[in-house]
């Protein structure tokens, strides 16, 4: 219920064939000169809500389009895996070269949807069923319980788990998990999203026979105490802030990219798909100060993002709701906003080429109350 950032559709829109070989050219005598060289895992996960051309636009794959983006991952020569086997192999391509070659040679990625809309049971899983590809759905399990308009039923869930789809955890009532009510205080915050998550997990093992600890976050929004609850109740977590897969934050604040309304072109598609993480050993957050904060900010807050590189990086371009300044030094990149975080949800996105000819690609997401105090769906 997220719709797509509007960072991505300015990154998209640098990425031209001019530019691409200008910056082709400039990196391959970066190459000879340097010997740069970055050998990174590569992996993806796409994410969908609607499949249809019938829903909110802003949420909305049409089923033109995302037939075009099956064909895409055929010809571009990708293996659709499911998610739990990409999570494996990805973790097993850090343990050594030997390990990461042999993940790179397989060009593997995973699909997943968010919600439990009919859309996808209609039109989507006719679609990967055919291809025999497998997909995860993360379902918030109170709309399938109580039946709504607009959701698959629980039948229709268990077919499509007979043809290889995995149920992932997106809570019980998609509420903001960020969200504290009025007198609510830290413990009992903690005690409430721990029953939503935990009721929903219930709801789908008792359904399905899967018990997986696969969680997305309704909205996409997550913080530092979020996290630690999550990993407490042992899941593997995803956002919905775009980029390849890298645990670069955290294994609960894993990033997909998300496709909807105008996002998923031809181009913008194949370059999501081919896109590898960003070389990096550590992120920090700060604010103003100096002193080190969280992905929600404050309503004047003027974060910085630190990023220390594991590699040689060069030619990176950032973007983010405001104008941004970027300081690059060997090994550390200083990405500054010029006007205050708005509310809601939004991105600081940094992409550089890397030398196979693909985008490395990281974001950081960042989440800004509204005065109301109410969080924005």
């Amino acid at each position: 219920m997220l719709t797509t950032d509007a960072n991505d559709c300015v990154v998209a829109a640098t990425i031209t064939v001019k530019a691409v070989l200008r910056i082709a050219v400039r990196y391959s005598l970066a190459m000879i000169l340097s010997g740069f060289a970055i050998q990174l895992k590569a992996a993806v996960v796409l994410q969908y809500h609607h499949v249809s051309d019938h829903t909110p636009a802003s949420t909305s794959t049409s089923i033109a389009r995302f037939e075009r983006h099956l064909q895409l991952i055929e010809t571009q020569g990708f293996e659709v895996v499911s998610l739990p086997t990409l999570l494996e192999n990805f973790k097993i391509a850090g343990e050594n070269q030997k390990s990461r070659d042999q993940f790179e040679q397989k060009k593997q990625l995973a699909i997943t949807f968010d919600d439990g809309y009919e859309s996808v049971y209609r039109n989507a899983y006719p679609r990967l069923k055919s291809r025999n590809w497998p997909f995860t759905i993360f379902v918030n399990t109170q709309p399938l319980d109580e039946r709504w308009a607009g959701f698959f039923r629980w039948s229709e869930l268990r077919e499509m788990l007979a043809n290889g789809v995995t149920v992932g955890n997106h809570s019980s009532a998609h509420d903001h998990l960020l969200q504290r009510l009025q007198g609510e205080n830290s413990e009992m915050w903690r005690a409430r999203v721990a029953a939503d998550v935990t009721l929903a997990q219930q709801r789908i093992e008792a359904e399905t026979d899967q018990a997986q600890r696969l969680l997305a976050y309704p909205f996409g929004e997550f913080d530092r105490p979020l996290r630690e609850l999550v990993e407490s109740l042992g899941f593997v977590a995803f956002g919905q802030h775009s980029g390849a897969l890298t645990d670069v934050h955290s294994w609960q604040a894993l990033p997909r990219f998300p496709f909807g309304g105008h996002y998923g072109d031809d181009a913008d598609f194949v370059t999501k798909l081919n896109a590898r993480p960003l070389p990096l050993a550590q992120v920090n957050l700060y604010d103003q100060s100096g002193k080190k904060t969280d992905a929600v900010v404050s309503e004047q807050a003027l974060p910085t993002v630190e990023l220390i590189l594991a590699d040689k990086v060069a030619a990176l371009q950032c973007f983010g709701p405001s104008e941004v300044k970027v300081t690059q030094t060997q090994d550390r990149v200083l990405v500054s906003l010029a006007a205050p975080v708005p509310e809601g949800r939004s991105r600081i996105n940094c992409t550089a080429r890397h030398f196979s000819g693909g985008f490395m690609w990281f974001s950081q997401p960042l989440f800004r109350l509204p005065a109301n105090g109410r969080w924005l769906d």
